[in-house]
């Protein structure tokens, strides 16, 4: 066979990698705290179950202080009621107060949680997934919204509700947050894009027309 064919035929071999490869490029993995940065009444309520699922291994990514409460994040492997397991995005803002004995008792003030919605590289088409099978997960709640971003190239992440209020979020450790908002019955109708540095539109989900 001649150098010239050789050539040709290596394109498609080409062409066939890199679209193999596609789903992880630009991808990393957040690194998991240790169980010991989490208070042990924080854990006990996010790793409770309940009738409605059997909660498995569940991993922290996220304890940062916010005012004078904690957001925590962390990713639980949930059975479900009717027998399917998939990974949960649990957030929570947890409070720790001391109580009447000195000690400090630590509250869940809120809870979110979800598989989560993503959306592909400037894409409007949204579907519903699971950490970590997207590069981008959309979490909406009826006074914040969070996901994850796997992206390392993703600077900075917006949510739009469909009447054009915008907040910004935090990224910490390949997860995101946003500020509380107060978008009545509208919350689930939102936009989330993703940015590079530059300002450069990475990743959409838009669930405004859901």
């Amino acid at each position: 066979m001649s150098v010239k064919k050789r050539a040709w035929l290596a394109i498609p071999m080409l062409v066939i990698l890199s679209l193999a490869l596609y789903p992880l490029v630009g991808k990393y993995k957040p690194k998991p705290l240790s169980k010991d940065q989490i208070p042990g009444e924080v854990r006990e309520l996010l790793e409770a179950s309940d009738d409605t699922w059997e909660v498995g291994e569940v991993e922290y990514f996220v304890f940062e202080p916010e005012g004078d409460e904690y957001v925590v994040v962390a990713v639980a492997s949930i059975l479900q009621s009717w027998g399917e397991r998939a990974n949960f995005l649990r957030y929570a803002r947890a409070k720790g107060e001391l109580g009447p004995d000195g000690n400090l008792v630590w509250t869940l003030v809120s809870d979110i949680s979800g598989k989560g919605y993503s959306g592909g590289r400037g894409s409007h088409k949204w579907l519903n997934t699971e950490y970590p099978n997207s590069v981008i997960g959309v979490v909406p709640g009826q006074r914040r919204t969070v996901g994850w971003v796997l992206d390392p190239k993703v600077a900075k992440i917006e949510v739009t509700c469909f009447t054009d209020e915008t907040v910004t979020a935090r990224i910490v450790n390949g997860f995101w947050w946003t500020e509380p908002y107060d978008w009545y019955n509208n919350w689930p109708r939102q936009k989330t894009v993703a940015y590079d540095t530059s300002g450069k539109v990475l990743y959409v989900a838009d669930m405004t027309e859901k």
